[in-house]
């Protein structure tokens, strides 16, 4: 072999490896999640500063100390402050939909030999578990999908889609959610009429998106914040549009950042990520979570599922909670917060709402002094002068 062809043969090789899809490797991200302002167990105004800090996959870093986190408040250092980690905290309510692919290729084995359909609803089962367990305030809508195939026949396809199967959200212990686990895991025991059709994931994501912007991206009546918004995606399928129209993938990847308060996560399912991994896209459902700031992972079999299922529940409801007295706590005046951990930072600013409650003791105090005052002052000299007209009145005795 000659030179040339020595050199044109690691060409080949490096531009092979170029074109291959690599995962992307994004750089760690500090983000301040909510700061307001509230009166504690004292008597005093807190600022309360929830805030993530995500590794380079969009995973919630743990194990943060205080020691780690520089806090400043209007520019001044605040040393004074109370760090409350992720597993010490309740998380806030959350909507969670879980976008299930019930395709034919759900009926294959997984590595396990487990058909892939019924791990996936086990893991699941799992999961919902898990925040029942917890007694997160989780509500879940369970969504299978999957598009009318050629070769279908008389499978199991479930109907597009729509804002009534969205709607359909339930408590992790709801007998409703058991029951839709149990009839999707019988439709793959069924002999006849086991899921079929092919994978379309821009209807069924693209509803979603919609749906959570049109009836839960804003503040309900009565509550404080509105709930987390997720969504989980779970295919082992490969959507040829998105694959191959480029503007199809851009206008759902639009769609997804113009939503910035739904966190979207991608679950690829497959045999494993050797010769089986093109049987999905694993660059399309990275995309669709990176436009989020989710996580794209891939499972091949149950446990990995679970576990996969488990680091996305922590990404969307785990974060750190600051606690601290702000340095101004006039009633509407800007407060400047910045939080510093190691290289990263963000700063916000909102406004003090509050102002310090006293104590029930100092009130009883204040509003014995006002009855007092008011009676010496105002009472009885109301009564002195209607006796000194009484008497005026009274014609005097001859």
């Amino acid at each position: 072999m000659t030179d040339f062809s020595i050199l044109k043969h690691s060409a080949i090789c490096l531009l092979s490896l170029t074109v291959t899809w690599q995962p992307s490797i994004a750089a760690e991200t500090l983000k301040i999640v909510k700061s307001y302002d509230e009166n504690n167990t004292e008597h005093q105004v807190e600022a309360v500063i929830e805030f993530k800090v995500l590794d380079e996959k969009n995973r919630l870093k743990e194990g943060l100390n205080k020691k780690d986190i520089e806090l400043k408040s209007n520019g001044e250092l605040v040393d004074d402050f109370i760090l409350i980690k992720p597993d010490e905290k309740k998380p806030d309510p959350s909507n969670i939909i879980i976008l299930l692919d019930v395709t034919g290729s759900m009926n294959q084995l997984d590595r396990n030999n487990q058909i892939r359909g019924l791990a996936a609803i086990a893991a699941i089962r799992s999961f919902i578990k898990d925040i029942d367990q917890k007694e997160y305030p989780s509500k879940i809508s369970l969504v299978p999908f999957a598009e009318d195939g050629k070769n279908c026949g008389g499978g199991y396809v479930p109907p597009p889609v729509n804002d009534g199967a969205l709607s359909k959200f339930y408590s992790p212990e709801a007998p409703e959610l058991q029951k839709e686990l149990s009839d999707l895991e019988n439709r793959f025991k069924s002999k006849n009429k086991k899921p079929c059709g092919s994978t379309n994931i821009r209807q069924p994501l693209g509803t979603a998106i919609r749906y959570l912007n049109e009836n839960y991206s804003k503040k309900e009546a009565g509550s404080q914040e509105p709930s987390r918004l997720g969504i989980i995606l779970v295919s082992d399928g490969f959507d040829s549009v998105l694959s191959q129209n480029k503007s199809e993938l851009n206008d759902l990847e639009k769609l997804i950042k113009d939503s910035p308060e739904i966190t979207i996560h991608t679950l690829g399912y497959g045999y494993s990520q050797g010769s089986k991994y093109d049987e999905i896209d694993p660059e399309v459902l990275e995309k669709l979570a990176q436009a989020s700031e989710g996580i794209y992972l891939f499972s091949a079999n149950s446990t990995e599922i679970s576990q996969a299922l488990e680091i996305f529940l922590v990404s969307l409801l785990g974060e750190y909670e600051i606690r601290y007295q702000p340095t101004s706590i006039k009633q509407y005046e800007k407060e400047t917060v910045k939080i510093t951990v190691g290289e990263l930072s963000a700063e916000e600013n909102f406004r003090i709402n509050n102002i310090p409650s006293l104590p029930f003791i100092t009130r009883m105090l204040i509003l014995g002094g006002t009855l007092i005052f008011c009676t010496i002052f105002g009472l009885l000299p109301f009564i002195g002068w209607r006796w000194y007209i009484e008497q005026k009145s009274t014609p005097a005795n001859e």
